[in-house]
């Protein structure tokens, strides 16, 4: 089973924009880790996003470039404000492979706890449509990779 956490992309700031939708690079980089996706041949069954709507248009569009869009579901874990205990306990009920679409600082604290067994130890760097894939192999998620647009080295 495998389990693929992504940063939400590049958004507006409240300022430019309450609502926080993704600026046209948010949108470029989402298309290209989509697409890295796409290439990748992951098998993702579910997509879940936060109700925030940076996340939800990050969602979308990855599932437009996977054939997904009839799979999206909201998950209120993912939201930047929740609790991340929360989070893991929603992790812990998965049983296909997943991709959720959520936040900073959860995502991070999320994917060091699984890598180390310590939210506190730094272990991936999400940037805006960042993505890192897991795999839970003998009762343990294991990291299989991690990457974010600018390094992905060729274009789609």
């Amino acid at each position: 089973m495998q389990l693929y956490l992504v940063r939400h992309g590049e958004a507006y700031s409240s300022e430019e924009q309450f609502e926080r939708p993704l600026n046209p690079r948010g949108h470029k980089d989402v298309e290209q880790i989509a697409n890295f996706l796409k290439h990748q041949n992951c098998q993702i069954q579910k997509i879940f996003h936060s109700e925030k709507l940076r996340a939800i248009e990050t969602a979308q569009i990855i599932a437009n470039i996977l054939g997904l869009t009839n799979h999206l579901f909201l998950m209120p874990s993912l939201d930047p404000e929740e609790e991340v205990y929360r989070l893991l306990g929603d992790i812990h009920e998965v049983t296909t492979n997943t991709l959720m679409v959520g936040h900073l600082p959860n995502l991070a604290l999320v994917s060091n706890f699984l890598i180390t067994g310590n939210m506190n130890k730094s272990s991936i760097s999400f940037v805006p449509a960042g993505a890192a894939c897991f795999e839970f192999q003998d009762n343990v998620w294991v990291l299989k990779w991690s990457v974010d647009p600018a390094s992905i080295l060729f274009q789609f």
